[in-house]
């Protein structure tokens, strides 16, 4: 049995992408040696032991959004959170934790929440609905915040409805992940992005983008995690007001 199955099957884990982001990140042994493959094969007699994360996030996304949470100060504490991109609910559960009174947690897949996200009653589940179409009557609440994760498709394709529905102030957590934005040709065969110069570029254009839509730049980080293929991603903390700071996008990236 795959190892990701059997973490699963045996009620280790919650989820398959769970058992798959602890077994990458180095958390799962069998017969006392780390596994990071989770195709591998357990044998009968095999001793699976599964170890405690340092943050135990519902998903290893949701480092990403807490390290970026401390590094720029923000305080959610009794935010209403717009997380659109939610899947397993990493960015959830953190937003939670940091005190937000309530989520509504926008994916357009469905049965993805974690079962502790999915029962709690400060967590809306919006399960298939595309944010390009998000409408203002799905919120009973002015949303405070907003955190972006979405894949196979670009943020840029989100902004105008999204910023459409909100009403100022409102604060934005936007991670922008260069495989999703840039062309195929730009794409190694591990789908990953290598060249620095495309990254610089494909941030410049995005802080052009966002002053555009008016929007404040309060800071930009590299991603203290990669993605799952081994791409560098970066978050992009927003507000709705105007001025922004200036950044040195080559050293960010250089970082």
């Amino acid at each position: 049995m795959r190892l990701d199955v059997y973490l699963i099957t045996n009620e280790f884990l919650n989820t398959r992408s769970q058992a798959q982001d602890y077994i990458k990140d180095g958390y799962v042994l069998v017969n006392g040696k780390i596994i990071s493959k989770p195709s591998y094969q357990v044998q009968d007699g095999d001793h699976v032991e599964v170890q405690k994360k340092k943050y135990d996030f519902a998903s290893r996304a949701g480092l990403k959004l807490f390290d970026a949470l401390v590094a720029f100060d923000i305080s959610l504490q009794d935010k209403v959170v717009l997380d659109i991109g939610a899947s397993t609910g990493g960015f959830s559960d953190v937003c939670l934790r940091q005190g937000a009174k309530y989520i509504y947690a926008v994916d357009v897949g469905h049965d993805q929440l974690v079962p502790h996200l999915r029962n709690d009653s400060r967590v809306k589940n919006l399960e298939g609905v595309n944010a390009r179409y998000l409408d203002k009557n799905m919120f009973e609440e002015k949303i405070d915040f907003v955190c972006i994760d979405v894949s196979f498709i670009s943020v840029n394709l989100i902004l105008p409805q999204l910023l459409s529905i909100l009403e100022t102030p409102y604060q934005l957590m936007v991670l922008i992940k260069p495989q999703f934005e840039v062309g195929k040709e730009y794409l190694n065969k591990q789908g990953v992005v290598r060249d620095k110069r495309i990254h610089k570029r494909l941030l410049n254009d995005y802080i052009a983008i966002f002053k555009n839509y008016r929007l404040g730049i309060r800071g930009i980080k590299k991603a203290s995690i990669q993605g799952r293929t081994g791409n560098q991603e970066y978050l992009v903390y927003l507000d709705s007001e105007l001025h922004s700071k200036d950044f040195d996008i080559t050293r960010i990236i250089s970082e």
